[in-house]
């Protein structure tokens, strides 16, 4: 593949966690909370271009459904 931006860069790992807890608050409803680590256990790393700095982060999710 040729790329018209962006540079060549070295291979990398990168490993994603996360952990959740579901449960239904109502005869109808579910609910779940989440937290999610990207790249938890590596480097800072680049794709594709030299100013795109991967570096790990850390979020929180909640996620509400109605049947």
């Amino acid at each position: 593949m040729h790329w018209f931006k962006g540079d060549t860069r070295d291979a990398y790992n990168r490993t994603d966690l996360r952990i959740s807890k579901s449960w239904q608050p109502s005869a109808h409803t579910k609910a779940e909370t989440a937290l999610v680590i990207q790249n938890a256990f590596g480097p800072t790393y680049q794709e594709f271009y030299d100013y795109h700095d991967f570096e790990r982060r850390i979020f929180a999710t909640f996620r509400l459904k109605y049947d």
